[in-house]
């Protein structure tokens, strides 16, 4: 008997929260039971993962079919595709592969993965005009497909208010992966490695540097805390980045703050850490947040309700908020931060409970199984 076909279709594969999510989910599905394979809508840009699902044997094609081409054309294409494949279901993820799905409810079950808040996200990264529009065409399409997953709780409930109904089904972290150094010893190495001295007070933030994310008021949180022996490590690239450069040209004393860029493996960075700040304005579920902690590092978030999830799992001892754009708040946690107010231990340990990889991936596969045994 041939195994049933669980097609992932999105538009393509850059490094980044989204991606990484479907690596989770497509390296930890029973493959005894279902055959994981990725359909991607345009060519890969140059920072992409596909090689490692290439690396976990899944199979992956592309359309290589531009936006515009997609809009036209798109339809027709992705419809030859389904022909020769011959999928069991189709789980799609991302604005374009979730528009296209829709010329397929009738001929195949169909699972969304919502992934980000349309209305929060695309004006921020598109612009206002473009990115409203955007919203308001995701949202509609959202509403219309009918299995949609959010990737968290709060963003299920924000999802609501546009009358799209979900079920949620909470991002996971590779815990094995993301785990914290064994020994004192392999941390001094791994500090020396990354030009890091042993007694330096590391904070680290990941993620892309673009306006939601705000990276320039953590920059200017830690010149304002004028911290003794401490670095700042920034992990990413973005429209931001060159506005991020100009803001440490300007500071007063000379920040120690180390602008790596985008990175394919961010856990050496993550274990030689003392904490993790995120000062986002809005969130799907984190992965860097997740990451972080699954190694073991207390966290500083903005107070905003993916980051109150992730919290609320834990305890006060895995992390702290603030108010969102308060650049003072922000400060004053940096000032009086010290490794001894938190419990490593307790955060690794809510990762492993409420957001590992293998959780979501067999919360997926159940999913799948009711949906086929329902057709």
């Amino acid at each position: 008997m041939t195994m049933p076909i669980i097609l992932y279709i999105v538009s393509i594969l850059p490094r980044g929260g989204p991606a990484q999510q479907l690596l989770y989910i497509t390296k930890h599905i029973d493959r005894s039971q279902f055959q994981p394979q990725i359909l991607t809508l345009s060519p890969e840009p140059q920072k992409t993962m596909l090689s490692d699902f290439q690396d976990l044997d899944i199979p992956v094609r592309s359309l290589k079919i531009s936006r515009l081409t997609s809009l036209f054309w798109g339809k027709s294409h992705l419809q030859k595709a389904i022909q020769e494949i011959k999928p069991a279901l189709i789980h799609t993820q991302g604005i374009r592969a979730d528009v296209l799905a829709l010329g397929l409810i009738d001929k195949l079950p169909i699972v969304t993965t919502a992934r980000n808040a349309p209305y929060a996200d695309y004006p921020t990264l598109y612009g206002k005009v473009k990115g409203s529009l955007m919203a308001w065409s995701h949202v509609r399409t959202l509403r219309q497909l009918p299995q949609v997953v959010a990737c968290g709780t709060n963003l299920s409930q924000d999802l609501a208010k546009y009358r799209i109904r979900t079920q949620t089904i909470s991002n996971g972290v590779d815990t094995d992966s993301f785990s914290p150094t064994i020994s004192n010893q392999e941390r001094a190495s791994l500090r020396q490695t990354l030009g890091l001295t042993p007694s330096s007070i590391v904070f680290v933030t990941v993620g892309s540097l673009i306006p939601r994310k705000d990276p320039l008021l953590i920059i200017d949180a830690f010149r304002r805390a004028r911290l003794q022996n401490a670095v700042l490590v920034i992990l990413g690239t973005g429209s931001l980045e060159e506005a991020c450069k100009q803001a440490l040209l300007k500071a007063s004393p000379i920040l120690d703050v180390r602008l790596q860029g985008q990175l394919s493996d961010v856990r050496p960075w993550l274990c030689c850490a003392d904490a993790l700040i995120s000062a986002a304005w809005s969130e799907g579920l984190p992965n860097s947040v997740l990451e972080g902690m699954s190694c073991g590092l207390p966290v500083l978030l903005s107070d905003i309700p993916p980051h109150r999830e992730i919290i609320g799992k834990a305890s006060p001892s895995c992390g702290k908020l603030f108010p969102p754009g308060n650049v003072e708040e922000l400060s004053s946690l940096l000032k009086s931060f010290s490794s001894d107010l938190f419990a490593p231990n307790i955060c690794r340990q809510t990762v492993i409970q409420s957001f590992s990889a293998k959780a979501m991936a067999s919360a997926y596969q159940s999913l799948y199984e009711k949906i086929l045994m329902d057709n």
